[in-house]
């Protein structure tokens, strides 16, 4: 879902790419985008070194938070983190 992302138009793109993985893959829209959250951090930790870091794939951290948020109607703290 991070692969090759373009400076702009970054959320349209990451957007679209889950509404394609969710239904190729029959799964929940709400999982996947918590996977792709999950996934955005651990690749940005990946990226680091020294006080470098790849900025696409931090970018990518609130645009599946926004679109977590967007989906669940609520903070993502709120929703997902208090069950």
């Amino acid at each position: 879902m991070l692969n090759k992302l373009p400076e702009q138009e970054a959320y349209e793109i990451i957007k679209k790419r889950t509404e394609i993985f969710m239904s190729k893959l029959n799964i929940s829209y709400e999982r996947l985008l918590l996977w792709g959250y999950s996934h955005a951090v651990l690749a940005t930790s990946w990226s680091v070194d020294g006080e470098n870091y790849d900025e696409c794939f931090f970018k990518s951290i609130s645009i599946f938070k926004s679109l977590c948020e967007s989906s669940a109607g609520a903070k993502l703290e709120k929703v997902y983190l208090n069950d």
